[in-house]
């Protein structure tokens, strides 16, 4: 099996993403699970909020708390790339 199929299949490789480049599955916040997950520890929300504190421009620490706050609305999931966040907009089915 080829590379691209072998990631594709894992979940690792994503419409833009360069051959051999992984990422993480996207996550959405825990308030947007059922309620018996509601105290799981979100590492998404940890990590970015170090991501945030360890950003040293003001306008991409900007932009990453407004990330953050769609995230806990549950209007984004999250993934990581390269050590970077990722995210797509979630639509909620009818």
């Amino acid at each position: 099996m080829n590379q691209e199929r072998y990631a594709a299949k894992r979940g690792t490789f994503a419409q833009g993403d360069k051959p051999g480049e992984t990422r993480t599955a996207y996550q959405l916040y825990k308030s947007q699970l059922t309620s018996s997950y509601r105290n799981v520890f979100d590492y998404t929300e940890f990590r970015m909020k170090e991501y945030i504190l360890s950003s040293k421009d003001e306008s991409e620490v900007d932009a990453l708390k407004e990330i953050l706050s769609l995230y806990k609305k549950g209007s984004i999931a999250i993934a990581w790339k390269s050590g970077k966040p990722v995210w797509v907009n979630v639509t909620k089915g009818c």
